[in-house]
This record gives C-alpha cells, structure tokens and sequence, in this order.
C-alpha cells in the first residue's frame, strides 16, 4: 500500500498517476470503482486522468458522475474548472474555482484552481493575492475579494 495515511484501497492507482503511468492509473481506478460505484473522490481522480491524457470526452463524464453522487464537493468545482481551462474558457474556470473556495475556504487546491483561472483569465494582480493568501497557510478571504464579486 502507498504511503498515504488512511488511503483508500485504490492508493495504488494515484502511485501509478503520480509515477506518470496513467493507462495504470486509469485501469487501476475503473477497477475499484466497478465495485464501488459512489466513490465520489474516486470518480474526481479519474476525471483528472482522463483530462491528463487528452480524454476529455470521458473526463466530463466522470466528473458528472462525481458531481452526481456529492453535488456539494468542492472537489467537482475545483474539477471542473481545471477542465474548463483545458478548453479556455477561462471566465467559467473562475465562477467555477471561486465555487470551490466559497464551499471550502480553507482548501489549499481549490485555492490554487483559482490562482490558476484568474490568471488563465488575465487577471494577475488578483491571481498573486490569491496565491499570498494560499502560501501563507492563513484562513483568508482574500480569494473571495479577488473576484470583485
């Protein structure tokens, strides 16, 4: 089993991802989720593979899926806006990220989503505020006035 404390049985799957051997990644997680079908997280991974070897079709599919079983998980927002700007659609990827922070406002990764989509989004100043407030590991808001919302 991976090092990861408390992983799920499928750790061996984000071995293989993180190890750049997606195809294994990908076998690995269908196989888990073929026996555990409300794996939202589960889901969320393959949708990130998916995304990381061009599958975009599929990777859509699994988010729904994800989104399907935990409508509220900052995890598809975040998701979602990664795919969004694979596909440039970067004001999306911003209401997306921004979602993700607002149900999480302590989430690291969604945090960075939305440094990632504002500044896909040209908006550089508010991206490197996002990314202070981030690295400083404090509970900011400042991810939230960022977005001029």
């Amino acid at each position: 089993m991976s090092a990861r404390s408390s992983a799920p049985d499928y750790a061996p799957a984000l071995d293989h991802r993180e190890a750049g051997r997606h195809d294994e990644a990908i076998a690995g997680l269908k196989t888990w989720l073929a026996a555990h079908h409300d794996d939202a997280v589960a889901y969320a991974h393959l949708s990130q593979l998916f995304s990381l070897t061009q599958q975009h079709d599929e990777a859509w599919l699994a988010l729904n899926r994800t989104q399907e079983i935990d409508p509220v998980s900052p995890i598809v927002q975040r998701s979602r806006a990664r795919l969004l700007l694979k596909k440039g659609e970067f004001e999306l990827a911003v209401e997306r990220a921004s979602a993700a922070c607002e149900m999480s406002s302590d989430d690291k990764d969604s945090q960075l989503a939305l440094a990632a989509s504002l500044t896909a989004a040209g908006k550089l100043d508010k991206a490197l505020s996002v990314e202070a407030s981030r690295r400083n590991g404090g509970r900011s808001t400042t991810h939230f006035r960022c977005l001029g919302t």
